[in-house]
């Protein structure tokens, strides 16, 4: 089984600063997925009314381009570069300080869980045109 990046389904609408695609891999409870993000973003907001605010899915990964933060719940922050694989553990948020390309392996069940939210919180954004909100402070 493999794919290209494009006949992956598309898990949230891209409103022009990014997305993500993912499909369960066979009889497993992961998903593979492929993510990316155009232009800076702070995904904090994105995750209010979950658990802690914070995202409540592991993520398993390999950066193909690009660089992003990952802020955990106590406060301690990670940066994660180009060409880096990496585990990140339920409990964080992203920031994407620059255009970041992202191929994951996630928990279905977790990342169903998050990705139901996330699209209600994509769509008030596109509703309000308020992405300046979701934009990272320096």
């Amino acid at each position: 089984m493999h794919f290209q990046p494009d006949d992956i389904p598309s898990l949230t609408p891209d409103y022009g600063s990014g997305g993500m695609r993912s499909i369960r891999a066979g009889a497993t409870n992961m998903e593979i997925g492929y993510s990316w993000c155009r232009t800076p973003v702070d995904t904090g907001p994105f995750y209010k009314g979950l658990p802690d605010d914070t995202c409540p899915c592991d993520h398993y990964g390999y950066v193909k381009s690009g660089s992003f933060r990952v802020i955990y719940t106590d406060g301690s922050q990670e940066l994660i570069e180009d060409g880096s694989v990496y585990f990140i553990p339920k409990g964080h948020h992203f920031i994407y300080d620059e255009a970041c390309e992202l191929i994951e392996f996630n928990p279905h069940d977790q990342l169903q869980q998050l990705m139901q939210h996330f699209n209600v919180e994509l769509a008030k954004v596109a509703e309000e045109g308020d992405v300046d909100s979701y934009k990272p402070k320096r």
